[in-house]
């Protein structure tokens, strides 16, 4: 039997503005490490909201997760434990025992899963040591890059409307890239509901 493998190049999980990103993150991807023949760009079919970053600072970040913990259809990232345990511990361990909807996840945990909102929280800060070894000058072509690239790309494609990345390092070079690049993200410095379309859930 002859089999033909087909990529899928449809993305009718993620708004538009969502995919965007994704297609940059890949495009990057691309550029450090080296093209795969299932690297495609992805066409979106649904408009929305421009994804944003917020500002990380403790506040921005206890009023963040106060304000998703009321809603079952929302979701916080995070790239392993030590970043969910820091987030908790910061916000209160027994506040966020309390709370109805139990929601931040670890990328492993939410691969195949999607959300109406998703926060993504550090997910490049954690690995500053790596990314500065990617995105340098001398990159070699390694396959083991591979897997900090898919890291965030998973973690951003988990939304299915609203996207907003918290990096407590602003100056981590793919956040960067994706920030300076203008028409991709919105940056807000304090926590609104309003600027980040909370109000809406």
């Amino acid at each position: 039997t002859e089999l033909k493998t087909e990529f899928l190049t449809q993305n009718f999980r993620c708004q538009k503005e969502v995919v965007a990103v994704a297609n940059r993150v890949v495009a990057e991807r691309r550029r450090k490490i080296g093209a795969q023949k299932h690297d495609v760009n992805e066409d979106g079919h649904r408009d929305g909201e421009k994804p944003l970053c917020l500002t990380w600072n403790e506040n921005n970040l206890k009023k963040m997760l106060g304000e998703l913990l009321k809603y079952p259809s929302v979701a916080l990232l995070v790239p392993n434990d030590n970043v969910r345990n820091q987030i908790i511990n910061l916000y209160g361990a027994e506040n966020y025992r309390n709370a109805q909807n139990s929601l931040i996840y670890t990328i492993a945990e939410i691969k195949g899963m999607e959300y109406r909102y998703v926060v993504c929280c550090n997910v490049l800060s954690a690995y500053d040591s790596m990314w500065n070894e990617i995105m340098g000058e001398r990159t070699a072509k390694k396959t083991r890059y591979r897997y900090y690239f898919n890291l965030f790309y998973v973690s951003i494609t988990r939304a299915q409307e609203f996207l907003c990345v918290m990096e407590q390092n602003e100056k981590n070079p793919l956040y960067s890239d994706l920030k300076s690049a203008g028409d991709l993200l919105c940056c807000e410095q304090s926590f609104d509901i309003r600027k980040l379309f909370l109000d809406q859930l």
